[in-house]
């Protein structure tokens, strides 16, 4: 891609010859309809002279006019061009090409663009899935602790009484989701359901209530959430943190399976699909491109997988630690905040700081993993420090985040 650049003094000068061409084309004007009225009617009648220099005179008027235009025109918008142009250069991006300017934002990221972007992409993608809204069609679940027992309940709907209509609407839509048949969802289950306060799935002393449980374990983060209610914390941590991790490392399904999607999954998997573009096309750019050009040497594509596989990697456990510490919260509240907190533990973790060049913990541990291909012994001593002083940083962040996030959901459920 070229740089465009505009001469202010070359494009000054030829307005100003335009603006002279105007004056004279006036001037030519005035005097043609002068001496239009000063010929005798005799010669204006007998040679059509007069209809002729008044005919001419008119496209003088409209080529001056059409000129006028020109010159307002180019006044205008270069007036514009170098002030934006001045003010480029004041704030450091003087004669800077587009490509260029994304070199530049990929080394440095100055404002956190790219880390935001990758983060925010990774929030939406994981927020705009049915299963961790618990929205399908037609059906919105929740959760509800309440006196020791935890109920699903379906919210915003109504079977009202003697309505068969709506009552066999919601059987079909339980069904068509769920399984089962006609009778696994009677109608005073159905009620229970939806215009009462839901069906217990768990009791403090007795557990799992399972011919319940049965009904509705397709509804994947509710059943493993009732599974390790009475877990220790830390298999509580790891069962959210696992299915998380490896769910991540497949970007290659955001690009398939649309057809049996719902259309709110169809959202979380173009969002997915947009952030797995957004990181190869910045690995892309980041590898084969040096000192304004391409180079798609063997040393560069193996730095460009490498580089690639440890977005994906530590993308993905971000978003399976955020995913542990929404396990200690009923769903969707503990999955909207388990993807909350990947997204900023992958914010913080692809934050350039320090340098120069300043670096993220995720460009650490991408140098360390190609020096480690490279020459194995060394990088092993050279790099730990480095990503472990990142790591500390990151560790500080996130510590903060727990906290902020267990002081405001002490505050949501009157801590």
């Amino acid at each position: 891609m070229s740089v465009i650049k505009l001469n202010e003094s070359v494009i000054n000068s030829a307005n100003g010859k335009l603006s002279n061409t105007i004056s004279k084309l006036s001037s030519a004007e005035n005097e043609l309809s002068q001496l239009a009225s000063q010929l005798d009617y005799r010669v204006r009648s007998r040679s059509s002279a007069d209809t002729r220099l008044r005919s001419l005179c008119n496209d003088l008027e409209e080529l001056k006019d059409q000129l006028k235009k020109i010159e307002r025109f180019v006044s205008s918008k270069s007036g514009q061009y170098f002030d934006v142009e001045d003010y480029l250069e004041k704030y450091g991006f003087r004669q800077i090409s587009m490509l260029r300017y994304y070199d530049f934002a990929l080394a440095k990221d100055p404002f956190f663009m790219m880390a935001l972007a990758g983060s925010g992409l990774g929030f939406l993608s994981g927020t705009f899935r049915s299963e961790t809204l618990l929205r399908y069609k037609g059906l919105r679940f929740t959760t509800v602790e309440r006196n020791g027992k935890i109920y699903l309940k379906v919210l915003g709907g109504e079977i009202g009484q003697g309505n068969s209509w709506q009552y066999n609407r919601y059987r079909d839509s339980l069904v068509n989701l769920l399984g089962g048949d006609s009778s696994t969802f009677r109608r005073r289950f159905a009620e229970r359901l939806v215009n009462g306060g839901g069906i217990p799935l768990y009791v403090d002393g007795r557990g799992t209530i399972n011919d319940n449980m049965r009904r509705f374990e397709r509804l994947s983060t509710v059943n493993q959430f009732i599974e390790d209610y009475d877990k220790s914390a830390w298999t509580r941590m790891k069962n959210g943190f696992n299915p998380s991790l490896v769910d991540g490392m497949k970007v290659w399904q955001d690009f398939g399976g649309w057809k049996e999607a719902t259309n709110l999954s169809r959202t979380g998997k173009f969002f997915g699909a947009a952030g797995t573009v957004l990181t190869v096309g910045n690995n892309f750019v980041e590898n084969f491109r040096s000192n304004g050009h391409w180079d798609f040497s063997l040393e560069n594509t193996k730095t460009f997988t490498v580089n690639t596989g440890v977005d994906v990697a530590t993308g993905a456990g971000a978003m399976a630690a955020g995913a542990a510490i929404g396990s200690f919260i009923a769903p969707p509240i503990g999955t909207v905040v388990g993807v909350a907190a990947g997204a900023t533990f992958n914010f913080l973790i692809n934050t350039k700081v320090g340098g120069p060049p300043p670096k993220s913990v995720v460009d650490h541990t991408k140098d360390f993993v190609n020096d480690l291909i490279d020459n194995p012994v060394d990088a092993i001593g050279d790099r730990a420090a480095a990503v472990g002083e990142k790591i500390g940083d990151v560790a500080k962040g996130a510590g903060k985040l727990v906290n902020n996030i267990g002081k405001g959901l002490g505050n949501l459920f009157g801590g």
